[in-house]
């Protein structure tokens, strides 16, 4: 029997009765890269000239543009090296215990990095038309599928703006058992979460080149499966990533996809050992159907059964804002918590909600995130702030009080006890009501909402290192401790939780 999203939700939550307990399976410790033998990479150019443009102009809306806009004639092959590398790019190396460990210009939880991507050059100049695989270790690309297949995933039910001659796509897949070898079937939320983070960064690399994509959560799964070559068993595609290209007339959908060969199929294996988790595949398989039947149920911050007491603006950003760019930004986030105990100062707070809010207002795919997520924070440390509970209407610009007191103990204590949260200036919230998400978008609703809290968490730790700050996300959590600590209704739930703070060894900028 199929789950639905809220029951999916309530299987998988922790509680300290019944945390999944025991030690790591390292001889089935999944492989961190795919690799195709016997394909030959084409090696895409690293002589990098990034744009200079900062994050706050990004976010702040002054780089405008819509969906196929400004459309150039062929995208470029070094423009779409420097697409994937500042996307998911292996940005430092540190030596530990006589091996390299490979930052990337994500985070991802437990740094299992589940995510994948794939790329269709249906118009590029300097490569043949075809889907390819990028290969992050010698940033290179892989051919998989000769031909133009652009089409092949449209949904012509679902409404979106349309885009024709779309010069370059984008796949983002997730492979479940990077994820699940640590955190079992609670591990899908965290796929979902980790394709956010990606998808938020493609989304700015394309904005810092003037270019303004769509993101696409509707497509046919099992057609997504067979264009790209994956085992649907371990491996699927959660977001499709469109960029405008040279006006063409509209080819018809290719009557048939060919499979790609077992080889290819194959590669979606990353352990010998490898377990499969039926809640996983039941839970997404659930929402291969699309529902768009049900008018959206208004905006989630007002499903939550919490009441704000006083609503006001956000703080008002000091004329100069900050002008790290959002290329070196990327080159420098990590997460980090080695927090220490110093409030934000009025400035920097206003810098960071505007940012925080200025990316959650821009989310206006369909469905928009102020149907899927509330936007919360704790404020723990913020001169001139009480410490409380506060929610965000981001389209409003405003914040406003739901309780005040401090939340720093329980809230570390709530998140599998760990202490360094409690010196964090201030904790982010993504929440939802999984219910409401199934009644109108039925199970499919919740890959939409924790894909958007991935990006929104992406974008909170790209403002905080902007802003010199540290910042590390929690996806792990008691989260019937959590609804009750934040008084949220029984069917709400938290997704996410992200600290952001000042640390002991400031940001290199």
């Amino acid at each position: 029997m199929h789950q639905t999203a809220s029951g999916y939700h309530r299987l998988t939550e922790y509680d300290r009765d019944r945390t999944p307990a025991g030690g790591l399976n390292w001889s089935a410790l999944p492989k961190s890269y795919k690799f195709y033998e016997g394909r030959p990479p084409l090696l895409l150019p690293r002589d990098f000239h990034f744009p200079d443009i900062p994050l706050y102009t990004l976010y702040a809306g002054q780089s405008k543009g819509t969906p196929g806009e400004k459309p150039p004639d062929a995208t470029i092959l070094s423009d779409l090296s420097e697409f994937l590398f500042l996307s998911y790019g292996l940005t430092a190396r540190r030596r530990a215990v006589g091996e390299d460990f490979f930052f990337r210009s994500v985070p991802s939880a437990g740094a299992l990095y589940p995510s994948e991507i794939y790329v269709g050059a249906w118009n590029v100049e300097g490569l043949s038309s075809g889907l390819y695989h990028f290969d992050t270790t010698r940033h290179a690309l892989v051919l998989l599928r000769k031909g133009d297949f652009q089409n092949v995933l449209d949904v012509e039910e679902v409404s979106r703006p349309p885009v024709s001659g779309k010069g370059v796509s984008f796949y983002v897949s997730g492979i479940f058992f990077r994820s699940s070898w640590k955190y079992r079937k609670r591990a899908y939320r965290y796929v979902l979460m980790d394709a956010g983070h990606l998808i938020e960064n493609l989304v700015l690399a394309f904005k810092a080149y003037e270019i303004t994509p769509l993101v696409s959560l509707d497509f046919k799964d099992e057609q997504a499966s067979v264009l790209m070559g994956v085992d649907p068993m371990k491996e699927v595609c959660l977001a499709h990533v469109h960029l405008p290209g040279r006006e063409t007339p509209r080819k018809k959908k290719p009557a048939s996809l060919s499979p790609l060969s077992s080889d290819i199929v194959n590669a979606s294996t990353v352990s010998a050992k490898e377990t499969v988790f039926p809640e996983i595949l039941d839970i997404h398989r659930s929402g291969n159907t699309l529902k768009r039947d049900v008018p959206p149920h208004g905006a989630m911050k007002d499903l939550l059964g919490i009441r704000v007491h006083q609503w006001e603006g956000l703080p008002r950003v000091p004329a100069e804002t900050p002008g790290t760019s959002f290329a070196r930004t990327v080159l420098h986030r990590r997460s980090h918590r080695n927090f220490i105990e110093k409030p934000l100062a009025p400035e920097v707070f206003a810098c960071l909600m505007d940012l925080v809010a200025s990316a959650a207002a821009t989310q206006q795919e369909d469905p928009p995130f102020e149907n899927l997520l509330s936007l919360g924070f704790l404020a723990h440390a913020v001169e001139g702030l009480p410490a409380g509970f506060y929610l965000v209407d981001a389209g409003r610009r405003s914040f406003g009080r739901v309780r005040i007191g401090s939340f720093a103990d329980p809230m570390a204590s709530i998140c599998l006890n760990q202490e360094w949260l409690k010196n964090a200036a201030i904790h982010f919230l993504f929440m939802t009501r999984p219910a409401a998400l199934d009644r109108t978008w039925g199970p499919r609703g919740y890959r939409y909402a924790m894909i958007a809290a991935g990006r929104l968490g992406q974008a909170v730790y790209l403002a905080c290192t902007a802003l010199e700050l540290g910042c590390c996300g929690i996806g792990a959590f008691y989260d019937g401790e959590a609804r009750n600590v934040l008084s949220l209704d029984p069917e709400a739930a938290l997704l996410y939780l992200v600290a952001g703070g000042y640390i002991r060894h400031p940001i290199t900028s």
